[in-house]
């Protein structure tokens, strides 16, 4: 990136428009794409928990937010928008520690490569100090880590969801550990 300043400033009385934006809503949602996402998405926990959950572990939401502001309101806000693309969204959960060589963490839910929403995904794991990348993998459609052990078999629409492992040590068939990627 150049940036390039003239020695002598020019003012102007009109500067530049901002340009008309497009739309970059698709009117439509992997909820109206994917019957029974909702439940569906609950079921998946549910059998996430029956299979990870037991008393030597605290099993802990973490809540998904907004990570980088829409172009003109991170402009608006004077925010930092890490080099802002309007054709994606940007979430990150609340800062965590794993504690131990044996935590890890699951992502799971809607797999957009295969809804059509987007041609891949990308979950990250950075370190909060200096936002150091830590653990990353992406999802395209030769990469995938579909969620079938945990759906009921046969039915059409399980290749619409994804169950993602991270931990240090990578001993599943769904796990990336550090930044090797495991995947079936």
């Amino acid at each position: 990136m150049l940036r390039i300043t003239p020695e002598k400033p020019r003012i102007t009385e009109n500067p530049w428009p901002i340009p008309a934006l497009r739309k970059s809503e698709v009117f439509s949602t992997e909820y109206q794409v994917v019957p029974n996402a909702r439940a569906t998405l609950d079921h998946l926990r549910d059998q996430l928990i029956g299979k990870y959950g037991s008393p030597e572990y605290e099993i802990v939401d973490l809540d998904l937010n907004f990570a980088i502001p829409g172009a003109f309101e991170g402009i608006l806000q004077d925010v930092n928008l890490w080099i802002d693309n309007r054709n994606t969204i940007y979430v990150k959960t609340e800062c965590f520690s794993l504690a131990s060589d044996d935590d890890f963490i699951i992502v799971y839910g809607v797999n957009n490569t295969q809804t059509g929403f987007a041609s891949f995904v990308n979950v990250s794991l950075y370190g909060d100090e200096f936002r150091n990348g830590v653990a990353g993998t992406v999802f395209t459609s030769a990469i995938q880590y579909p969620a079938d052990e945990y759906l009921p078999k046969g039915n059409k629409n399980n290749r619409y969801y994804y169950v993602l492992k991270m931990a240090r040590s990578a001993a599943e068939g769904n796990a990336v550990a550090g930044i090797t990627v495991a995947a079936r």
